[in-house]
């Protein structure tokens, strides 16, 4: 893994479209490290199939099949290797808000707004 560069990735989201929902399936095993990358969109991710090797910061991971992970704005991040059939269900959303209960009350209205503008696959 390239720790000299990071790569910054921008999900286009928005007060308006502050959810991305994607699915991701790799039949092929991959023992490619990634680059480093961040972004402002905090991100959930949960194992379908598979095993998925991650480095978040400087901890590395070993996530099977039923396991998650978070990625706080801003952390850098990448993945070591994957498991042939490895599925991931990616969801990610903008914090519009830095007071907890605006966030609760921003995420219920914004539930609303999943459109097909906001569910990528």
């Amino acid at each position: 893994m390239n720790d000299d560069k990071l790569y910054r990735f921008d999900y286009y989201l928005s007060p308006a479209c502050p959810f991305h929902i994607n699915f991701m399936q790799y039949e092929q095993a991959s023992e490619t490290p990634t680059v480093l990358d961040i972004h402002k969109a905090i991100h959930f991710g949960i194992i379908t199939s598979g095993t998925i090797t991650s480095r978040i910061c400087d901890t590395t991971l070993k996530i099977d099949e039923k396991g998650c992970y978070l990625i706080a704005p801003w952390e850098p991040h990448g993945t070591l290797r994957r498991s042939a059939g490895l599925g991931i269900i990616l969801i990610g959303w903008l914090i519009v808000s830095t007071y907890p209960y605006m966030l609760y009350s921003s995420l219920i209205p914004g539930a609303c707004l999943l459109t097909a503008c906001c569910i990528r696959r």
